[in-house]
């Protein structure tokens, strides 16, 4: 008597982001599902730990005092880091810096840059949209022979291009 739960999930970054919750500390349930879906593992450069052994964590702290002055608890500002790499960002003298895609740069003390990108399902299939749409677009403007269809400087239909 088993079922199976299927559900569509919107891959577009930042849909379950509200006003209303990006000035709350607690991440909600949905939310860090998502964060675990889009990242996989902990996000610390080398690391493995399975996202669902992750804390999902600010990676701009919270501001407790003062919610609008920084630390959104929205899907920019998430990532997953297993309790080692959490305590150590928490810590520790590393600077940390996250993309809308949940890109995560670290930088070190000596100035070194370590970024990594989220490699679970969410994000992979955003991969393969931007894909799908790179080559739709790629077989909308080269010709089979290689040639661009559209060329800076080329007018279609025979229109001119009246002067400034």
């Amino acid at each position: 008597d088993a079922s199976v739960r299927f559900e569509l999930i919107d891959p577009a970054p930042g849909v379950l982001d509200s006003p209303e919750h990006a000035l709350r500390y607690v991440i909600t349930p949905a939310m860090a599902e998502r964060i675990r879906l889009r990242d996989g593992t902990c996000r610390h450069p080398g690391c493995s730990v399975p996202a669902e052994d992750c804390d999902v964590d600010h990676v701009l702290a919270f501001n407790k005092k003062d919610p609008e002055l920084g630390g959104p608890t929205t899907e920019w500002n998430l990532v997953c880091l297993c309790r080692k790499h959490h305590r150590e960002k928490t810590f520790g003298t590393n600077a940390y810096r996250s993309g809308p895609l949940g890109d995560l740069v670290i930088i070190t003390d000596t100035g070194h840059e370590h970024r990594t990108r989220p490699k679970g399902p969410l994000a992979r299939a955003r991969d393969a949209i931007r894909e799908r749409e790179w080559n739709a677009y790629a077989d909308r403007t080269i010709a089979a022979d290689g040639t661009l269809l559209n060329p800076p400087g080329h007018h279609r239909h025979g229109t001119r291009r009246r002067p400034a």
